[in-house]
């Protein structure tokens, strides 16, 4: 999926490109209006999912990062250019900066959902996690003989 994103905003950085495209103001033509936008959402998405879900996705990126890295950096000077990011995307958006390592590193950054998923974790020993699994695996249980059982049934002396 992350392949797939990183090839949309290429392309449509590629198409800006070749149509010298200044971004002062927004753009008329339809052509140039749908790529521009494949470059923001594209953006918007891949943002989403690497400051999301950062355990999971950091790996496939330190493999990728030789392509995907240059791609991103003209990317997010896209959009800081157009200014159609404000308020809460805008930090999304600084926070994809911080995460790849582009542009100036701020050493005070933390990712409040990296944070989130370690402290969680971290705050467990792992007798706590074993309770945990067997009272979910007992839940579990419950729950299938629950499901069992069906209602009345006849017995062969009421035949």
């Amino acid at each position: 999926m992350l392949d797939t994103i990183i090839k949309t905003i290429s392309q449509a950085e590629k198409y800006l490109e070749e149509k010298n495209v200044v971004l002062d103001k927004f753009p008329v033509d339809l052509e140039i209006k749908d790529e521009l936008a494949h470059v923001l959402e594209n953006t918007a998405l891949f943002a989403d999912i690497i400051v999301r879900f950062p355990k999971l996705v950091h790996g496939f990126y330190k493999k990728n990062s030789k392509m995907w890295k240059p791609v991103m950096e003209k990317a997010i000077e896209i959009c800081n250019k157009t200014g159609v990011y404000r308020g809460d995307h805008q930090m999304i958006l600084a926070s994809l900066q911080q995460e790849l390592g582009i542009g100036e590193v701020d050493p005070n950054y933390k990712n409040p959902f990296k944070a989130q998923e370690n402290t969680a974790q971290a705050e467990l020993t792992s007798e706590e996690r074993r309770e945990l699994y067997k009272t979910a695996k007992m839940k579990k249980k419950v729950h299938e003989r629950k499901e069992k059982r069906t209602g009345p049934q006849m017995s062969k002396r009421e035949l």
